[in-house]
């Protein structure tokens, strides 16, 4: 009974393998083992479908990298999502909860200047709330250009705040604004 399902499992792998279908191999194969562990094709299988999604995973990494280096943390993140995270090494778990960081500050600082334009004009009391946003967005995410623009921007229409809306301002935030203003 046991060698007639692992044939059957063997069968229906070997209709995943011409599908190109390597995510649901390793279940399984893993099971086909389980069922009839001397079969040397499906260990050997196994081997394959680990070594191949290992390098799958490995290849969504560095092209993750290289997007954020561009400052696309959130295409970033849509490459790696989708792994698994049982099969994720520590440093690549630490990425993609940084680039879940990154893209969820990217998401609310991209919600308040939405938020802040949708009146054709961002007042002094928006300013003072999406500066300290843009510095902490650009803190996590340096090359992304168009929230450094916005930071400087932001930073540049700072001297038309009245001074007691600067006091409400964090001290990183005063810390970047021109000297003759603080």
């Amino acid at each position: 009974k046991q060698a007639e399902l692992a044939t059957e499992l063997l069968q229906t792998i070997e209709i995943h393998v011409q599908n190109h279908d390597r995510e649901s191999l390793l279940p399984l194969v893993q099971r086909a083992l389980s069922l009839q562990g001397d079969r040397q094709d499906a260990r050997k299988l196994l081997d394959q479908v680990a070594e191949q999604q290992i390098r799958e995973r490995d290849d969504a990494f560095q092209r993750a990298d290289r997007l954020l280096s561009e400052g696309n943390a959130v295409e970033a993140l849509r490459v790696v999502k989708p792994l698994s995270s049982k099969r994720l090494t520590p440093e690549q778990s630490e990425i993609l909860a940084k680039l879940e960081e990154i893209s969820a500050a990217e998401d609310e600082l991209r919600e308040m200047v939405q938020q802040a334009k949708a009146d054709s004009v961002i007042d002094a009391a928006e300013i003072v709330a999406l500066l300290p946003k843009a510095i902490a967005y650009t803190r996590l995410n340096p090359s992304n250009q168009k929230f450094l623009k916005l930071k400087d921007d932001l930073l540049a229409r700072v001297g038309r705040i009245p001074v007691e809306l600067l006091g409400s301002l964090p001290q990183e935030a005063i810390a970047q604004l021109p000297s003759e203003i603080r």
